[in-house]
């Protein structure tokens, strides 16, 4: 087995296609980042969508 990591040049240009469908899923998750001015930004999108109704 070799321990080299092999590159995926289709996700590559996936993950850089703003328009393919499957861009966003190529994309993780971010719950905070850090803003312009030093201060942490939340996404509060990423936790309202997981309640009974939606």
């Amino acid at each position: 087995m070799s321990d080299i990591i092999r590159r995926d040049p289709r996700a590559e240009w996936i993950a850089r296609n703003r328009l393919h469908p499957l861009h966003a899923a190529m994309q993780p998750a971010q719950h905070s980042w850090m803003g312009p001015n030093g201060v942490i930004r939340k996404n509060p999108t990423a936790s309202a969508l997981s309640g009974p109704t939606g």
